[in-house]
């Protein structure tokens, strides 16, 4: 995951858009000494999910409520730490994705939602980790 690719390459399966999910799972499963540094999960969801405009064929909307799902997994995780710079770039990433990317809810799949509304919750819960 953390390994450069295209987004054709990236986006050849859905479960991609699973992988901050099921990498963090594993993670925990691990035992604390055995467990990877989740920060590394963060750094690419940051640097390059949240800078993308190409989805490789995907509705945006579709990875946009991923990314999100992502983002909030990631907040409710107590090993990820977030900088001043981060918890800004993530809340106006956020602003973006309200005002602009998905601004005609409407129009999104009711299946795309399903994500987004559990990135948002878990958002939500962790606010705090972004002040």
């Amino acid at each position: 995951y953390v390994v450069p690719r295209s987004a054709e390459a990236e986006f050849a399966d859905h479960s991609y858009l699973h992988l901050v999910e099921l990498l963090l799972a594993y993670n925990q499963r691990l035992g604390v000494k055995a467990q990877r540094d989740p920060n590394r999960l963060k750094q690419r969801l940051l640097s390059v999910e949240l800078e993308r405009e190409d989805y490789g064929g995907y509705q945006a909307s579709e990875a946009l409520g991923h990314y999100v799902e992502s983002l909030g997994l990631l907040l409710a995780e107590p090993d990820v730490t977030w900088t001043n710079a981060e918890q800004a770039k993530v809340c106006a990433w956020l602003r973006d994705l309200e005002t602009t990317r998905l601004a005609a809810v409407d129009a999104v799949p009711v299946q795309h939602l399903a994500h987004l509304l559990r990135g948002l919750m878990l958002i939500e819960a962790n606010k705090d980790r972004l002040q």
